[in-house]
């Protein structure tokens, strides 16, 4: 028999809300938990597998009601469709560099794993390490949790030692900060906030104030937040698991509590589910869209102390 997991094992597993996986179970039908014996959700694996290879292609910005019906064999056969295969790892320096962290972070090595992506950041760039060998590490460590190749708990390990790691990196940025003012934050319900550290690296190296106020914040205290602060740019970053209709309408809420004079950037994977973008909205659905935005206000605002320092 099987083993089951409770609803709340089974969010840590898949990277799916609680909500989420309920709303899909009335939606859909699947996932279509058994009971235990005091009425709670209970998930066996291959729902596990299988919810676990529908986030994989969310990710890429497919809608779940067009995955629902298909089997765990045809989601992974599309997702290998869609992803490009990564190059051979003797095919250039970074290659090596990446397998040779996933090997740290397969044996547990946890303190070389975390000196190994400091060293990265040395022989690459900061710059080069958050805009190429970032999502690829992220990405081919999520496939290995996905696929169940790595445990929760490594996956876990890494997103910490690479936060610490990032984190490190700003703090060495040796820049004269101007505008834009910028305030990163995810809205409630939104637990990742690795994709909002790769951006204040990446405002950063562009010499932006960046003000990160962390994960899970009501729309009302980030529109609050960025007033005390002074903010020209509120970033918001949504991940392929933030369900599309709370999206939307937390887009709109946070737009109106904002004054017309502050822009709103929303990126993330779950951008990529935006179809109509409202006044005052920019979508930054990549890490190379940064300097475009960032250029983009810095042309807008020429004149009015863009460029001048905070």
């Amino acid at each position: 028999m099987q083993p089951l997991l409770n609803i709340s094992a089974a969010e840590r597993e898949t990277g799916l809300s609680k909500d989420l996986l309920r709303v899909w179970e009335r939606r859909y039908g699947f996932p279509s938990p058994a009971r235990d014996a005091n009425g709670d959700r209970s998930y066996a694996q291959d729902e596990i597998d299988k919810l676990r290879a529908i986030r994989r292609l969310m990710d890429h910005g497919m809608r779940p009601g067009r995955l629902i019906d298909k089997t765990l064999h045809q989601l992974n056969d599309l997702a290998s469709r869609l992803e490009p295969a990564m190059p051979e790892v003797a095919d250039s320096p970074a290659g090596q560099v990446l397998a040779e962290l996933l090997g740290l972070l397969e044996q547990n090595r946890r303190d070389d794993f975390q000196r190994g992506l400091a060293d990265c950041v040395d022989q690459f760039g900061l710059y080069r390490f958050v805009a190429e060998l970032c999502p690829a590490l992220c990405r081919l460590v999520g496939e290995k949790w996905l696929s169940g190749s790595i445990a929760i708990h490594q996956e876990h390990a890494f997103t910490q030692m690479l936060q610490v790691v990032l984190h490190a990196a700003i703090a060495d940025v040796q820049v004269v900060r101007t505008s834009p003012r910028v305030v990163l934050a995810t809205l409630t319900g939104e637990a990742h906030g690795l994709g909002l550290l790769m951006v204040e690296a990446l405002l950063t190296l562009e010499s932006a104030t960046c003000l990160s106020l962390g994960c899970q914040l009501p729309a009302v205290e980030i529109a609050e937040s960025a007033q005390v602060h002074a903010a020209d740019v509120i970033a918001i970053s949504f991940s392929s698991a933030y369900p599309a209709n709370a999206l939307r309408r937390a887009m709109y809420e946070l737009r109106a509590l904002l004054p017309a004079t502050q822009s709103l950037w929303i990126g993330g994977a779950g951008s990529a589910r935006i179809r109509a973008v409202p006044p005052g909205v920019v979508v930054i659905g990549a890490l190379g869209d940064v300097a475009r935005g960032l250029a983009e206000w810095r042309a807008a605002h020429h004149g009015n102390g863009a460029n001048a320092p905070c």
